[in-house]
């Protein structure tokens, strides 16, 4: 079960292809946090890449980051998509 979060949380909301990535609402959640604001951010169900290594430390502490819908979660990703990619070379057998 997801917990309540009490009234006056700031939610701050993801979407994979949204203008918001995980490292922009993490750099604002901070800022909350710093200013005595309860934060969570809220991801939305598909694959969300993570561009950056994402790090969490102290100040994150009471940060809740969960996804919008736990029957459809959000999957964080990193690495690099290949787009266009083939066999340079013979084969080791």
């Amino acid at each position: 079960a997801i917990p309540e979060l009490p009234t006056g949380c700031t939610t701050i909301a993801v979407a994979p292809d949204g203008p918001v990535s995980l490292q922009d609402a993490l750099a604002e959640a901070r800022k909350l946090l710093a200013a005595g604001t309860r934060v969570e951010i809220v991801l939305a169900p598909g694959r969300h890449l993570v561009k950056k290594t994402l790090t969490l430390g102290q100040e994150d502490s009471g940060l809740v980051i969960r996804s919008k819908d736990p029957g459809n979660p959000a999957t964080l990703t990193g690495g690099v998509t290949l787009d266009q990619w083939g066999q340079v070379g013979m084969a080791l057998t």
